[in-house]
């Protein structure tokens, strides 16, 4: 009971930092591995109390473990979630990215506040290479577009200006 309290996330069920590492630690594969962030938790905590941001981080949860079922997804902080792919293909990963982070832009305006920011990048994890560097490499993907000296294709960035204020 106790190790499965440590490995997983009290508010969503999914596996924190410790429990990704474990899932994945035969480190048998390459695998991709994503980084998918929502910004506004911390404004709807302020705005709306933390009742209210707890549901927004569970609906943000429940988008990217419904856009990649196959994938083992744990949450890493606030709306920053990790995805582990054992195979696919990049367009594949850009195309479930783009319907991932229109669904968050969906279910966000439900959350009301300010407008939503989401982003998704990713990297190859390669067998044997930490996660701690792996992790660094996808939140690169996140932040700068395409550098074709890393193993990462371009971030997905998602703004929905439309969401009430």
């Amino acid at each position: 009971r106790f190790r499965s309290a440590a490995l997983a996330d009290r508010l969503t069920g999914l596996p924190n930092r410790l429990g990704l590492e474990t899932a994945i630690a035969d480190g048998a594969a390459t695998r991709w591995l994503g980084l998918v962030a929502a910004d506004g938790v911390e404004a709807i905590n302020r705005g709306q109390g933390y009742e209210a941001g707890d549901a927004f981080v569970v609906a943000m949860a429940a988008c990217v473990r419904d856009a990649f079922p196959a994938a083992t997804v744990a949450r890493l902080h606030a709306t920053t979630f990790a995805v582990v792919l054992e195979d696919g293909e990049a367009d594949e990963l850009l195309h479930a990215s783009e319907r991932l982070l229109a669904a968050m832009s969906r279910r966000a305006a439900g959350h009301g506040g300010q407008p939503l920011v989401a982003t998704a990048g990713w990297t190859v994890a390669d067998p044997g290479a930490s996660l701690s560097a792996t992790l660094a490499a996808a939140a690169t993907t996140t932040r700068s577009p395409f550098n074709s000296t890393t193993p990462v294709w371009s971030t997905i960035e998602a703004v929905d200006e439309t969401l009430p204020v």
